[in-house]
């Protein structure tokens, strides 16, 4: 079965994306953005290395990376999707002009404020409207949003600069069009990857081409302001995941002469990334890519990527 297939749920009222069926976070905000990957609800689905198998389509947070134990898998575009978005290197688009004039007034009239029961740590404009930044959340929130306040968060500097504050607070906007694109794709066959640009206020979806005419229509600025990006790439998630699974098998019994270290979808849809030991790789990076290519069935893009050192210290 194709397309997404739970809405994200929140958890505690806080702005982290939650994990429920095959919807799942794969790994932390990075400049800004998340991608999400999905896992068909099939039983016979082979598991990526490193999970157990997933007999039926209870909450389980199954990763689609398929990678080794203990390495660290690069976001590769591979050099094939020009003109693509990649919300994890593509720079976001400048804040509406006069949204932002807007958004600079209202910051500019709660800070010359003196407020009773909470204090202002800061304020930025965002796409989605002023964040603020206090030090009690309740009475902030109560008294700051007919301001035109759209987010209030308690100040954590564990969270970074306000910036990076006002990234964590635009996850939680943004889970209503994933809810929403969830729905809305079930079933519909293509489905590549789906990504939170928070620096930009928007939810980017990959799509294999040609894309559905119903896929086409998600495309947008939505009531809620988040924008919805459809992008077509060549191969879908389907498609790349079992390539991956074929080059996995090949490392695994050792019919490929190389110390492999992980395999991932390129982040342009454009196929596999395989990250191979360098000392493994010298001048036999043409080769190796025309090998594997040859047995995953895509275009195979071959990496340098050793394995994470372990980590020094004691635990607990």
């Amino acid at each position: 079965m194709d397309g997404l297939e739970e809405p994200v749920r929140r958890r505690s009222g806080r702005a982290v994306l939650g994990v429920l069926g095959v919807v799942v976070l794969v790994g932390a905000i990075v400049g800004g953005a998340v991608a999400l990957g999905h896992r068909d609800d099939d039983p016979k689905t082979t598991a990526p290395i490193g999970t157990a198998p997933v007999a039926d389509p209870t909450p389980t947070a199954t990763p689609t990376l398929t990678t080794k134990p203990d390495v660290e898998a690069p976001n590769e575009d591979c050099g094939h999707g020009d003109g693509l978005i990649n919300v994890f290197t593509t720079e976001p688009p400048p804040i509406d002009p006069a949204s932002l004039a807007e958004q600079r007034a209202v910051i500019d009239r709660i800070k010359a404020k003196d407020w009773s029961g909470f204090r202002i740590i800061g304020a930025v404009p965002t796409h989605l409207g002023v964040f603020a930044a206090v030090d009690n959340y309740d009475a902030a929130k109560k008294a700051l949003e007919p301001e035109g306040v759209r987010m209030v968060s308690v100040a954590a500097d564990e969270l970074g600069d306000l910036n990076g504050q006002a990234v964590n607070a635009i996850q939680e906007l943004l889970e209503p069009a994933v809810n929403d694109i969830t729905r809305a794709t079930k079933g519909v066959p293509g489905y590549a990857s789906l990504a939170l640009w928070q620096d930009a206020g928007a939810v980017v979806v990959d799509w294999k081409a040609p894309i559905p005419t119903e896929i086409e229509a998600l495309a947008g600025v939505r009531d809620d302001g988040v924008t919805v990006m459809i992008q077509s790439v060549r191969y879908s998630e389907k498609e790349t995941r079992a390539a991956q699974q074929r080059v996995s098998d090949a490392f695994e019994h050792h019919r490929v002469d190389a110390k492999w270290t992980m395999t991932d979808r390129c982040q342009d849809g454009s196929g596999v990334v395989v990250g191979i030991e360098p000392d493994s790789i010298g001048t036999r990076k043409a080769a190796l890519e025309t090998e594997l290519s040859d047995i995953a069935g895509v275009p195979v893009h071959v990496v340098a990527a050793g394995p994470i050192a372990p980590a020094v210290g004691r635990l607990g």
